[in-house]
């Protein structure tokens, strides 16, 4: 069956999502107690063992056995906690946040000058994964590296304070802490990238998904959908603007008898052919509409109702003598009625009612015919204005 597009299948997906990294930090939270055991016996294997001066039951005590056995019981208890079916995934989560916290906060308990040694450095290379750039994220890690190193030797050698062979056992912790920030970074970095990268197709493909919902799917033009939209933002505009604003409605003559006699491929021959004029003779700012069937709507800004004429009547002009084949040779034409934006056509509705009435008009007069709106509350025009071959 196809996977569910519905809210509830998409928490789903996120959940999931929630625990699967809330595990994966729970195996590294097992990495890092591993590499911190390793380096503390390995520092007190090289540096501590054979010295006179430490006391190796309470190195042993203090720094390895009793840390490592917080940090694993509260490693355990957290995967057992996420992995649980009967806790939410909150839940999950604020146990794996805590349990990072625990580790930390032991890790600074133990290593009383990590902090210093680190802090400097671990910011950088976590703030380098704002740029999403992996290449950049190592050369800081590996610069901060450096700088620690440099770090230490300074310390053991040029500080008056007796650090002795301590300072290397902190160097090596906060290094092996460093590279796993490092690795941190990495994944917030490759995981911020595919985030991205989901969320502009996300954006590009509800985008281009509304952009398909607005248009007509034969003629390619904005559709009955885009015009509902655009004209009252529009006509608020041309208001705010002291702008005029006009619309023809307008349709192809005898288009019902090119359905029924040629058929539908012939009425849409039709319609492609006077979508291709329309497009190459319109002015700018001005768009266009096909409403449903044959009849469309032109939209024009900073148009008067007699300058919208003129055009009219020049598409007009530009499709004379255009015909079609497949209904032998038939003259395509088309009849429109044009009303302008006013106190009394303030609304979209009434600007259209307006319009599509003065197409009605023109339609009764015959073919080829322009005629203009005549109403209340707009400048005297000569009434019924129509122009015709």
């Amino acid at each position: 069956m196809p996977q569910s597009n519905s809210p509830a299948s998409a928490r789903d997906q996120d959940n999931l999502s929630a625990v699967r990294w809330c595990r994966y930090l729970v195996r590294a939270c097992y990495v890092a107690i591993a590499v911190n055991l390793a380096v503390l016996i390995a520092v007190w294997y090289f540096f501590a063992f054979g010295h006179p001066g430490v006391d190796h039951v309470s190195y042993w005590a203090k720094y390895i056995i009793l840390p490592t056995l917080v940090m694993l019981g509260a490693n355990l208890a957290a995967d057992y906690l996420v992995r649980s079916r009967r806790f939410s995934v909150t839940a999950k989560e604020y146990v794996t946040l805590f349990l990072i916290l625990i580790l930390c906060a032991m890790v600074s308990l133990i290593h009383s000058i990590v902090a210093v040694l680190l802090a400097s450095f671990i910011i950088p290379v976590l703030v380098s994964t704002i740029f999403s750039n992996l290449r950049m994220t190592t050369v800081i890690y590996a610069l901060s590296q450096a700088f620690l190193i440099l770090g230490a030797v300074n310390m053991r050698f040029f500080s008056t304070r007796a650090f002795e062979y301590w300072i290397w056992m902190e160097a090596l912790t906060a290094s092996g802490l460093l590279a796993a920030a490092y690795l941190l970074a990495r994944v917030l970095v490759q995981y911020g990238a595919a985030s991205i990268m989901a969320i502009s197709y996300f954006a590009h493909s509800k985008l281009s998904l509304e952009e398909k919902l607005n248009l007509d799917p034969l003629t390619g033009i904005y559709n009955r959908r885009a015009y509902d939209e655009l004209l009252p933002r529009l006509m608020r505009e041309s208001r705010l603007n002291r702008q005029p604003l006009t619309i023809v409605a307008l349709d192809i003559d005898d288009f019902k008898q090119v359905n029924d006699i040629y058929g539908h491929s012939a009425g849409d021959r039709a319609l492609l052919m006077l979508v291709e004029l329309l497009r190459q003779e319109m002015p700018e700012r001005s768009v266009l509409f096909r409403i449903g069937g044959d009849e469309f709507i032109l939209l024009f800004m900073d148009y008067t109702e007699e300058e919208a004429f003129i055009v009219c009547r020049n598409l007009l002009s530009a499709l004379r003598g255009a015909c079609l084949p497949e209904a032998k040779g038939l003259e395509l034409s088309f009849s429109c009625g044009i009303a302008g934006m006013s106190e009394t056509l303030a609304q979209p509705e009434s600007l259209f009612q307006a319009a599509d009435a003065a197409l009605y008009s023109a339609k009764n007069k015959g073919k080829k015919r322009i005629v203009m709106y005549e109403g209340q509350g707009r400048m005297p025009i000569p009434a019924q204005k129509t122009a015709s071959d």
